[in-house]
């Protein structure tokens, strides 16, 4: 439910402390909400800026930074036992609107705790976006899949 998905995306992001996984701040409830303060991001996404700016041509070279710093991030999580599960170009923000804007990784409430080599095994995510194991694991043709379906979204970045 999106109460479910709400309370996972508090839990990892007050886990996660890295400088290109956007920050939760505080997070305070009410009787009726659950309010969030969390870090400001307001460069866009970073697909959007790539393809907008008509003034420009970015190089490989920094396109490849991007590339190389969401992987970064990815390594973080991921030594942190956290997948996010649904990495896509939407979920990569730009801090501002300079040209070294740093890199932000958002929307975890798809992601999930994984503990050792155990297997995940809830199909989630954006369908245009899943990983062949999600597809394979829906069909019923394999039993999980692990953290490297993020490696497949930062391919499709």
């Amino acid at each position: 439910t999106d109460l479910t998905d709400l309370i996972r995306e508090v839990n990892v992001l007050s886990a996660l402390r890295h400088e290109n996984v956007i920050r939760l701040y505080a997070a305070y409830e009410t009787p009726k909400k659950l309010l969030l303060v969390m870090e400001l991001a307001f460069g866009g996404e970073l697909m959007a800026r790539l393809g907008k700016d008509t003034r420009r041509v970015y190089s490989e070279l920094e396109v490849r930074r991007h590339i190389r710093t969401v992987a970064i991030a990815v390594e973080y999580m991921h030594e942190n036992s956290i997948a996010h599960r649904d990495l896509k170009p939407e979920n990569v923000l730009l801090s501002d609107d300079s040209d070294d804007a740093e890199i932000k990784i958002v929307d975890f409430g798809l992601s999930c705790d994984f503990q050792g080599q155990a297997l995940m095994r809830t199909v989630c995510g954006t369908h245009k976006y899943l990983a062949p194991e999600l597809i394979e694991c829906d069909r019923g043709k394999i039993r999980g899949y692990d953290k490297a379906v993020d490696v497949w979204g930062i391919g499709i970045m």
